[in-house]
């Protein structure tokens, strides 16, 4: 009976398109951290940057948002200096708000604080003078913060590398007691191979990545777990189907990843799409298109690994993991029939 899909010879092939992406990853990533452009490229969102903010209430008519608006691009402009995010805030009650602007840290410190100098003066010009000083200025304020997002990623790390490891622990055991130890080797190798891809093709084609990485880190082996099982259920039925029993374990691997391709494909498409329009949406919420870019290209890039890794890779890599089970069975198989039985599974 022939297959839709012959994955199962081309095992050399897809281990050196996997060696090559991996190895060019590992020493582009390398090159450029002893370039001193680091290991991955940091987005804005994984870089110490420094904000601007500006609060204040309608006690009066003087101010409100569109003049403080105004005043700080003023003001930036003046310094000549440039801010890649802005987000809006409302108070709760309705009765002010705030403007909160983002630079990288690049950007000049001084330069920061003497805008937030001038719109003071600027606001400060806009009230009359009384023996207290500035009447309702207190009530307006514009200050300069310097945050370090490098402090939240190790948290993140390891937040990540004890999603992932439940991931796979829980894999690992499932896939022993329900269906065959080879099988679980083969998920083990699936989830390691998609996460590797994943992570030298971030490091590759040099994606601006902030602490999201990590979050579609644990998606990538999440992703590939859930198709892996479902190639794994079609293989366990058709290993049951008697009309079958004529085929080896590479055409049988075949078989059910021609079966799944399409369910597996539409996952993996859905997931990424889903994600992209979820992302769109809070970049209009946001008015930074810059806030998506990192998310979205590393979604895309967890998809495209597990695409990959499940539907070509762990296909044409499996049958060598059901030949060396089955020749570790015939090893191990007593003479006697009963005793044979009990050896069946694995």
């Amino acid at each position: 009976m022939k297959t839709d899909m012959k994955l199962s010879g081309k095992m050399t092939l897809f281990i050196i398109i996997s060696c090559i992406i991996v190895v060019a990853g590992v020493v582009v990533g390398t090159v450029c951290h002893f370039l001193g452009y680091g290991y991955f490229n940091p987005g804005a969102d994984w870089t110490s940057d420094q904000t601007v903010t500006a609060t204040w209430y309608y006690t009066d008519a003087k101010i409100d948002s569109d003049t403080i608006e105004e005043y700080c691009k003023d003001a930036f402009d003046e310094q000549g200096i440039s801010y890649y995010a802005v987000t809006y805030g409302t108070a709760d009650d309705g009765s002010g708000g705030d403007i909160t602007y983002k630079f990288t840290s690049s950007t000049d410190t001084d330069k920061i604080t003497a805008a937030c100098e001038t719109v003071r003066t600027r606001i400060a010009s806009l009230y009359e003078v009384d023996a207290d000083g500035y009447q309702d200025v207190y009530l307006t304020r514009i200050y300069s913060h310097v945050t370090d997002t490098y402090a939240g990623s190790s948290k993140a790390l390891l937040y990540a590398g004890i999603a992932v490891a439940t991931i796979v622990v829980f894999e690992l055991l499932y896939v022993m007691i329900r269906y065959k130890i080879s099988m679980a080797l083969g998920g083990l190798l699936a989830c390691a191979h998609n996460l590797a891809l994943y992570i030298c093709l971030v490091s590759l084609c040099r994606i601006p990545v902030g602490t999201s990485m990590f979050s579609f880190a644990v998606l990538t082996v999440f992703v590939t777990m859930i198709c892996t099982l479902f190639m794994y259920g079609k293989m366990r039925k058709n290993i049951k189907d008697e009309s079958l029993a004529d085929l080896t374990p590479a055409e049988l691997t075949d078989r059910s990843a021609s079966q799944t391709f399409k369910l597996n494909l539409g996952v993996m498409a859905s997931l990424a799409a889903a994600v992209v329009v979820m992302f769109v949406l809070m970049s209009i919420s946001s008015l930074s298109v810059l806030a998506i870019i990192s998310p979205v290209l590393c979604a895309l890039v967890a998809f495209v690994s597990c695409f990959y890794g499940t539907c070509f890779f762990l296909p044409s890599v499996y049958p060598r993991f059901r030949k060396i089970g089955l020749k570790f069975q015939r090893k191990k198989k007593p003479a006697v029939g009963k005793k044979a039985d009990a050896t069946a599974k694995g």
